[in-house]
Parts: C-alpha cells; structure tokens; sequence
C-alpha cells in the first residue's frame, strides 16, 4: 500500500490537529440552530454534510479510491494475461494430441471463470472496506455532536439530511 506522504501528516503535528479539531467544532457549531419550543433547546445539524466536511473523511475516500483502482489494474492484467494464453493455445495446440489439447482447454476454462468472478469478487471486497472505514469517521461525528448537545444543553438534535420537505422561506432556521 503506498500512500501518500500527507496522507495523515496532519495527524503528527498536535498543534495543527488541535487547530483543524477546533475548526471543525466550530463548524459543527454552525450548523446548530436553536429553537426553544416548550423550554427544550432543538438542535440542527446537516451529518451528511459535516460529514463530507471531517477531515479523515477525504482521506478514507482517497484510499478506497486507490484500491478500486489497484483491483481493477489487476482484473485487466488478468483479462489481458488470459487472452494472451487462448491467443498462444490456438497458435501452438496444431500439434498437440487430443488430450494434450482437452488438459489445456480445462486450464483455460478454469482460469477465465476465475477471471470472471473477480468484478463481483472486487465489489464485494471495496464494500468491505468502505465498512472498515467510514463507520469510524460517522461515529466520531456523533461523539463530537453528542458532547456539543451535552455541553450546550440541547435536549435533541435533528438530522436535517434526511429531510424529504422543507418550506424553502425558512431556509435560515436549518443549515
């Protein structure tokens, strides 16, 4: 796995994690709008937005990046490897016997259903991945929300990604 070097050299530095943590907080404090509805203090909050936003977030889409494209440079090579064996078989099996020949035309059955599977097997193991990465990322989101309401005091935060509706003449009570 080669990685960038600035991959996580922000992560080194205490200082300017520090400083990119506050920026994100006080980013996530933004997103908040009070509304005070029966003495309980209401929070909005954008997740599918801070979360494209968090830092580690466009870090953990440039790995997955980077591997959908390692495992597709491999399925080519494949592809190209097992072309070039059908193209040496049909120029060399003229003198072969007819067991020599129904041997290398299993191998070759055989490698082309391996090469076959492997679009499906690769989205199975991109997907996989994505499940190792970005869970992580949402659930430090939730923790850095969650300690803004405790220490705020807001009784509930809503999700406003997920809204299906919104009278657009209040578009400045939620961000």
């Amino acid at each position: 796995m080669n990685h960038s070097r600035h991959s996580f050299t922000f992560l080194k530095k205490p200082l300017m994690f520090s400083i990119i943590k506050r920026s994100f907080l006080l980013l996530v404090l933004s997103f908040f709008v009070i509304n005070v509805h029966a003495q309980q203090k209401i929070g909005y909050v954008n997740f599918q937005d801070v979360f494209e936003k968090y830092p580690t977030t466009q870090v953990a889409k440039d790995s997955l990046a980077n591997y959908e494209k390692r495992l597709d440079k491999q399925y080519q090579f494949k592809v190209k490897a097992l072309e070039n064996r059908i193209e040496f078989y049909n120029n060399t099996t003229l003198c072969a016997t007819a067991s020599e020949k129904e041997t290398i035309e299993e191998k070759l059955r055989q490698k082309k259903a391996a090469v076959n599977k492997m679009p499906t097997e690769n989205k199975e193991k991109i997907l996989h991945k994505e499940k190792t990465l970005l869970p992580p990322i949402r659930k430090k989101i939730r923790d850095i929300i969650d300690q803004i309401a405790v220490e705020y005091g807001y009784q509930n935060i809503i999700d406003t990604s997920d809204f299906i509706y919104r009278n657009e003449e209040n578009d400045n009570d939620i961000i």
